[in-house]
């Protein structure tokens, strides 16, 4: 027993020892061409560095290196990703045999330049090395597979990638054909892709527009989904102005398509709207907002059905759809249904001018066109039943349509208009309404000592 004692405590202070004595028998030069030869195989660029790599224990087994730099672009002449360190974390077993082998990347404040060119071309795209390979021969795995069928993801080569970690990183986006620039500061994030056949698993966050965004997302099939095919996905954002949640497919036969489960909520649905760049101004209304159904579309062209709704206290169902007109401005259309209806919120922001400005602001945006039925439609004192109609909203023109509401015992039809002209607001109403019995309405008898009785007909 004491022998068997012994052999392990020698073995035991062999293997500390040799573990203690890997930075001084892994030769920088071997590091720094398995470093060159990984950078070449995953990416298919020049990965460029100053001094020599350092071995080290803190954070992790691993070597260190500094001042960073990949090259983008069809001529590699972008700076795609630079940064002052890079740490990559070593397979101890792989290094006490002599190997060199990193299995994971960690980026300490990396600045990442993302650009879409004039033609479309992004330079972010790696036309060489075995990811680029590996997409290659998935896309043609795509493309022998009988429709409706799924691809044999076992037919597509097995590359190894790890893990890879940002600490305090720099996006910046730039798009050549729209001129639209974006930027996420103090970005952390983790992605774990152990092989390109595998699941891949992100999860991160960083400062976008002045708010704390964080994301966490899952692709069952990635390399298929690069490849211009599909994969279940999963997404989770959350930040102060919105919270998103997504599950289903994902696919790129032709642009990013999307189908499945969404549900969203936010405590202020103006401040969702200035947070994606609209202009929705201050009011009591369209504050707090959830939604979720059943999604389908790309981010140009976006269709919510069974969706259940919620806004500023009024609970709808119905489905909708968002896209853009030819002017590139958003287009809103849909039907909803609610049990009732209380136009309250909205009738307060209508009693002052900066009330009205700020609807019109909300409106100015967006083209409208819903088809609108409540069956209890509240409006201060007055009830109305059965209510049918359509809101109808272009740049500076808002039209609420009455087809039919049942009030005081009749039918109400009619139709108000606003619109802004020379900056002011002018606010038109027509109706027509039969069989009305002004004596249903109960707050008659609070301004009038009045009591009318029996039916009138008003137009």
């Amino acid at each position: 027993m004491n022998k068997i004692l012994l052999a392990a405590m020698i073995g035991c202070a062999a293997l500390i020892a040799a573990i203690i004595a890997l930075p001084w028998l892994i030769s920088s030069e071997a590091v720094r061409n398995s470093l060159h030869e990984r950078a070449r195989e995953i990416t298919g660029r020049e990965m460029t560095f100053s001094g020599d790599p350092k071995v080290a224990f803190s954070p992790f087994m691993g070597i260190e290196i500094r001042d960073v730099a990949f090259k983008g672009g069809r001529e590699g002449t972008e700076t795609l990703l630079s940064m002052p360190t890079l740490r990559g974390k070593l397979s101890l077993t792989d290094a006490l045999r002599g190997r060199i082998r990193i299995v994971e990347f960690q980026f300490i404040r990396p600045q990442f330049n993302l650009t879409v060119h004039d033609d479309g071309f992004t330079n972010w795209t790696f036309q060489e090395g075995d990811v680029w390979e590996v997409l290659q021969q998935a896309r043609q795995v795509r493309e022998e597979t009988e429709t409706g069928e799924k691809p044999d993801i076992r037919k597509v080569p097995d590359a190894v990638l790890g893990r890879f970690s940002v600490e305090d990183g720099l996006i910046i986006y730039d798009d050549e054909r729209s001129d639209r620039s974006e930027k996420i500061t103090h970005f952390d994030g983790n992605l774990m892709w152990p092989s390109t056949r595998s699941t891949w698993t992100f999860e991160g966050s960083g400062i976008w527009r002045g708010d704390q965004v964080s994301l966490t997302h899952t692709a069952d099939t990635p390399i298929m989904l690069l490849a211009g095919g599909s994969s279940e996905v999963t997404a989770n954002i959350s930040s102060e102005p919105m919270s998103l949640s997504f599950r289903g497919e994902a696919n790129r036969f032709s642009d990013l398509f999307l189908s499945g489960t969404i549900e969203a909520q936010s405590p202020s649905l103006r401040r969702t709207i200035n947070f994606f760049g609209g202009d929705a101004g201050t009011g009591a209304s369209f504050s707090d907002f959830k939604a979720s159904g059943e999604f389908a579309g790309t981010f140009n062209d976006l269709q919510l059905s069974e969706a259940v709704l919620q806004l500023d206290g009024n609970s709808f169902s119905g489905s909708l759809r968002l896209g853009s007109t030819a002017d590139q401005s958003e287009r809103l259309s849909g039907t909803l249904a609610s049990e009732t209806l209380d136009l309250a919120p909205y009738t307060r922001s209508m009693t002052t001018p900066e009330g009205i400005r700020s609807l019109f602001e909300i409106l100015n945006g967006t083209e409208m066109d819903i088809r609108l039925s409540g069956q209890t439609v509240a409006l201060g004192e007055l009830t109305i039943q059965e209510f049918a109609g359509g809101l109808i909203a272009k740049p500076g023109t808002f039209n609420l349509d009455v087809g039919n509401a049942a009030i005081g015992d009749g039918l109400l039809v009619g139709n108000l208009s606003a619109s802004i002209v020379s900056d002011e607001a002018q606010i038109r109403a027509k109706m027509d309404a039969s069989s009305i019995n002004p004596s249903t309405f109960a707050f008659l008898s609070q301004i009038s000592a009045l009591s009318p009785s029996g039916t009138s007909n008003v137009k």
